[in-house]
């Protein structure tokens, strides 16, 4: 098993909900993935975005 924790940025190309265009989103991510012979049998995510 293989465990990352990761941030996310992204600029917003259009408009989304309350936040306008060019508005920057921020997340953060863990994976957790399970291998088999070298290559990824699964993969679980738990994500949290930041409020908007």
């Amino acid at each position: 098993m293989v465990a990352m924790e990761a941030e996310w940025t992204g600029g917003l190309a259009v408009e989304l909900g309350s936040l306008p265009q060019g508005a920057e989103m921020r997340a953060h991510f863990a994976m957790f993935f399970d291998i088999e012979d070298g290559r990824i049998r699964t993969q679980r995510n738990h994500d949290c975005f930041e409020p908007w």
